[in-house]
C-alpha cells in the first residue's frame, strides 16, 4: 500500500496515537514549524459559530483565538459554517486527522500577522465573501473587519505556516 510521506512518518509508527508527532514530519518550507506542539489538546465538540465576538467554549472559533499554543482536535465529524472569517492566533495546529471536518458554504480562515500554524486534513470548499463586522481575533481583542475575499484560507504578513 502506498502512503504519502507525512503519514508514513507518523501514522505508520507504533505510537501513531501520539498526534503531536505529526509536527515532526512536516516536509519542505514548513519543516521547522511546530504549530501547537508545545500546548495542550483542545477538543472541538460544537460546530456552531453563532457569536463571533464572544464564541462559546468547545467551538473552533473559541479554540483559535486563544493566545497559548494549542493542538486543536475534533470529536465527531462535523460541518462548520463560519458566519464571519475565522481569525487564527499563532502557535496553533488544527488537526482534523481521524475526523471529517468541513468548512463550507460560508466564510473561510484568515491568518494575519501570525506564525507557527499547521492546518492538517481539513476540507474547505465553496467559501464566499464575508460581510465584515465586529470579529474577535484574540482572547482580549475584537475589532471591525472589512469585507472578506471569499478565499478558503487567506494569509497576510504571516510566516511559518
Amino acid at each position: 500500500m502506498t502512503i504519502n510521506p507525512i503519514d508514513r512518518c507518523w501514522r505508520c509508527k507504533k505510537n501513531s496515537k501520539n498526534r503531536k508527532r505529526l509536527s515532526k514530519c512536516v516536509l519542505g518550507f514548513g519543516h521547522k514549524i511546530q504549530g501547537g506542539n508545545k500546548g495542550e489538546y483542545y477538543l472541538v465538540a460544537d460546530n456552531s459559530d453563532d457569536d463571533v465576538v464572544n464564541p462559546k467554549p468547545r467551538t473552533l472559533r473559541h479554540a483559535v483565538i486563544q493566545k497559548r499554543p494549542l493542538w486543536i482536535i475534533f470529536a465527531p465529524d462535523m460541518n462548520i459554517k463560519l458566519s464571519q472569517e475565522l481569525m487564527v492566533q499563532s502557535h496553533k495546529t488544527i488537526d482534523c486527522g481521524g475526523s471529517n471536518v468541513y468548512i463550507a458554504y460560508e466564510c473561510g480562515i484568515t491568518l494575519q500577522f501570525v506564525h507557527n500554524v499547521i492546518i492538517h486534513n481539513i476540507h474547505i470548499h465553496r467559501t464566499v465573501k464575508s460581510n465584515g463586522g465586529l470579529i474577535r481575533d484574540s482572547e482580549d481583542h475584537y475589532g471591525y473587519r472589512t469585507v472578506g475575499d471569499g478565499d478558503g484560507i487567506s494569509i497576510f504578513g504571516s510566516s511559518r505556516i
